[in-house]
């Protein structure tokens, strides 16, 4: 899923609380059925899930493994 960034400005006509409030820009993803939102600085990276590798004998909650540029990281399902 690509993010999707979310205009938190007030509307034409709104009259902002803070004059000079920053601009927030969040990543916004689906878990568990929930959509979930992260501030943007907070994220290192988002990348296409690579193929998944089977683990023999793994518990249920463990989909697999992927490798990260040289790095294993446990997929969770």
């Amino acid at each position: 899923m690509a993010p999707k960034e979310i205009d938190l400005t007030p509307a034409s006509g709104a009259t902002p609380a803070a004059p000079e409030s920053p601009e927030v820009q969040l990543v916004v993803f689906l878990l568990a059925g929930c959509e979930l939102a992260v501030d943007i600085r907070k994220v290192r990276e988002i990348i296409r899930v690579p193929e998944i590798t089977l683990m023999p004998k793994a518990p249920a909650f463990l989909e697999g493994i992927i490798n990260l540029r040289g790095r294993i990281i446990a997929v969770w399902t």
